[in-house]
């Protein structure tokens, strides 16, 4: 999984992703378990 989407601006409640609307907690929350996981390869 990738994140090539287009980031929410400030005061926006969806972010594009992959071409389908996500909610920002939804998008946000699969940011941080990715940079997690990519932290804990590196380890």
């Amino acid at each position: 999984m990738t994140l090539d989407a287009r980031a929410p601006r400030p005061r926006e409640e969806r972010a594009l992703f992959e071409g389908l609307w996500v909610e920002v907690p939804t998008y946000r929350n699969a940011r941080r378990l990715i940079e997690r996981a990519r932290e804990l390869a590196r380890a």
